[in-house]
């Protein structure tokens, strides 16, 4: 079977993986937190119940294909979905880090400007 994702504003497929072989349905509205993971060619995907799942593809694409209005994206390597980001701070040197989970995320210079106009800062 050929490893494919279907994404819709409801839920994601995740089809016939080394990693994660069963096929397995994720509402989005579930997903906390999108990551990179072994050499940027898989991304691994966080759940609000801190369940993990893996998807060969890159965060780009996969960025594609949510709606983009629900997901903030807040480093090359990080998306997050919005209604997951609890707490944002902003300290010297215009350093930013969100937080999702009890783990803190740095937010990159190119993202930071996104991530105020988010929150309305």
């Amino acid at each position: 079977m050929k490893k494919s994702i279907w994404v819709s504003t409801k839920k994601i497929e995740v089809l016939s993986s080394k990693i994660t072989p069963n096929k397995i349905k994720i509402k989005v509205k579930n997903i906390g937190c999108v990551g990179t993971a072994m050499a940027k060619k898989w991304i691994e995907i966080l759940t609000c119940k801190n369940e993990k799942y893996y998807l060969k593809t890159t965060l780009k694409d996969f960025s594609k294909k949510i709606k983009s209005e629900h997901f903030i994206r807040v480093s090359k390597g990080f998306v997050f979905n919005k209604r997951y980001v609890k707490e944002v701070y902003i300290g010297k040197n215009n350093q930013c880090f969100v937080f999702f989970n009890k783990n803190k995320y740095r937010v990159g210079r190119a993202y930071l400007d996104d991530l105020k106009r988010m929150i309305k800062f």
